[in-house]
């Protein structure tokens, strides 16, 4: 009985540590810690993968949106990587915004993508104002915006 004890004692301990662990920091490729929301600016969070033929179709389109400086646009691997391979194969695929170095899913309270590409559209404030599935272009995702600010 007092071994039972103790191991439910040690298992309650475990459990509460668990609770109280903070979330990790969130760092892009070139280590910039970010934050969910920055300058009051709208953000698009992109699950990919390299496999994904629609995730590789999106990225000139996501591109071109993250250079329009109208939406910041974060890349999330769906595949765990090592830094050194997703480096390597982000600039393959020329990916010109960042790409996190880990799933901001729990920090941010983004629920897992059920297919991809899938893209969560993050209004200032940081919370989500819309689910796009599918490969998404600069137009589909500034509608999607302008239909939110209506």
């Amino acid at each position: 009985m007092k071994i039972f004890l103790m191991g439910l004692c040690l298992l309650l301990l475990l459990v509460s540590c668990d609770r109280q662990q903070k979330p990790k920091m969130i760092f892009d490729n070139q280590h910039h810690r970010l934050t969910q929301v920055t300058e009051k600016q709208w953000t698009l969070v992109n699950y990919w993968a390299p496999w994904c033929e629609g995730c590789l179709r999106e990225i000139p389109q996501l591109n071109q949106l993250a250079r329009s400086d109208k939406v910041r646009v974060l890349g999330v691997s769906f595949d765990e990587m090592s830094e050194a391979d997703l480096n390597r194969f982000a600039q393959q695929i020329h990916i010109q915004y960042p790409v996190l170095l880990s799933d901001p899913q729990k920090a941010w309270h983004l629920p897992v993508p059920a297919v991809l590409p899938t893209s969560y559209l993050l209004d200032p404030q940081g919370h989500i104002q819309a689910t796009l599935v599918g490969p998404q272009t600069e137009e589909s995702v500034l509608r999607a915006i302008y239909a939110k600010r209506t």
